[in-house]
């Protein structure tokens, strides 16, 4: 029995290099949103309408009517490499083209001080397939889709003297589907097969809270803290299995817990305005430190097994801006980062296996009218870093090198009432 289990449980490492490329190590690899998104997500101090939902809700007091908003497609290209992700001497690769609905929303004022919305935003989703063979005889097959979407009610107040509060509560649903195989043919009966699935769904809730403050100058200065979510509910099915030879080893389990939580967080967002002319803005955000099992299940024999997702603090850049051609024709763009949250890629006991920091850039040009909007732009991450790979022995995990670029094109429009 400890022989099968060394084995089942190992099979575990050879879906590192696809199940790390699920994005669980970043709280931003893409920003979302018709302006904000191609301001590089610059929006504590600048959102307003359905932007502000997610970044600061005190600016929806700013919006002077009501509003539907559609940020209809993000269509991207996702290229990730690992330098023997697969084992030693195979790089594991992906190409994959993605179609993300990003943002949707309405924003309606309820009278000349309160206004209230609702959003549904998608800050992440990573989707991966691939089937290679090498020429020592190798196949390796996996498949990914990792999908988290955010939805909730607005509300925010505006005292007509330039300050405003607001509070935002979300629902956060996320799905995770992921299977893996490798096969190596052996001419000594050395040959062995290891296949690994999980299929897991979660719900969270959290709030934030926002507070701005707009000069009559053009100066603002916002700030919000979102709380640390709550677990609400999980459903996970996980199967593995090996054999080697005339042997074959497997485990499934419907009985699996599976969590994905949000830590705090506090942001703040100076900017200047002139509307319908030019703008300027920069936002710091600092996520805290959390630590909690990612997974809880119990084998065949009954004995407990989990594990651990640590991440440790970090501080993200937003800073972006806009120019108006003749007050119609708005042109935007912004810098941000996505620094990595993973302390060990290599802990013992730790889910996340990807350690990369990103960098992205936004561009986007759009037309407004005063019924309408549209805006198209593109958005570019890259990234290194590094994450678990294979050794020599078939069973050894190390540390090898990664790389990502990703590629995103938006479409975005706004309706007002």
């Amino acid at each position: 029995m400890a022989t099968r289990h060394v084995a089942v449980w190992t099979a575990a490492g050879m879906m590192a290099a696809a199940a790390a490329w699920g994005g669980d190590c970043r709280y931003q690899t893409y920003v979302t949103g018709e302006r904000i998104g191609a301001m590089g997500g610059a929006g504590v101090a600048l959102g307003r309408g359905v932007d502000a939902c997610r970044y600061n809700p005190a600016g929806l007091s700013e919006a002077e009517r009501a509003s539907v908003s559609l940020t209809a497609n993000l269509y991207g290209i996702q290229k990730r490499e690992t330098k023997g992700g697969l084992l030693a001497g195979d790089d594991a690769r992906s190409d994959e083209f993605v179609t993300i609905p990003s943002l949707v929303g309405g924003v309606n004022r309820l009278s000349d001080n309160w206004v209230a919305g609702f959003s549904i935003v998608e800050p992440e989703k990573t989707t991966t397939a691939e089937l290679t063979r090498k020429r020592s005889g190798r196949l390796y097959s996996y498949r990914l889709d990792d999908q988290s979407i955010w939805a909730g009610p607005s509300l925010a107040w505006g005292s007509g003297e330039g300050w405003s509060v607001g509070v935002s509560a979300f629902g956060i649903y996320r799905s995770q589907a992921i299977s893996v195989m490798m096969a190596q043919t052996g001419d000594n009966g050395d040959g062995f097969m290891i296949g690994e699935g999980v299929d897991a769904k979660s719900l969270e809730a959290l709030a934030e809270l926002g507070v701005r403050w707009r000069g009559a100058g053009g100066w603002r200065v916002g700030a919000s803290a979102q709380s640390a979510s709550v677990h609400l509910y999980d459903s996970a099915k996980y199967g593995v299995g090996v054999g080697t030879g005339d042997t074959i080893w497997s485990v499934f389990s419907k009985d699996v817990e599976m969590e994905n939580r949000q830590p705090w967080q506090v942001a703040v967002g100076v900017g200047f305005e002139k509307e319908k002319d030019w703008a300027v803005g920069v936002d710091a955000t600092w996520r805290a430190r959390q630590s909690f099992e990612s997974t809880r299940e119990t084998d065949e024999d009954g004995a407990p097994a989990s594990t651990w997702l640590t991440r440790r603090s970090t501080v993200d850049v937003n800073a972006g801006g806009e120019y108006y051609l003749f007050g119609t024709y708005p042109i935007r763009a912004g810098f941000y980062t996505g620094f990595s949250s993973v302390a060990d890629v290599m802990k013992a006991g730790e889910s996340a296996t990807e350690d990369i920091d990103a960098y992205g850039v936004t561009f986007g040009v759009g037309r407004e009218t005063e019924q309408s909007s549209v805006a198209i732009g593109v958005n570019y991450v890259w990234g290194k870093g590094h994450e678990q790979g294979s050794g020599e022995g078939m069973f050894e995990d190390v540390k090898t090198r990664a790389r990502m670029k990703e590629i995103y094109f938006t479409l975005a429009t706004s309706y007002y009432f």
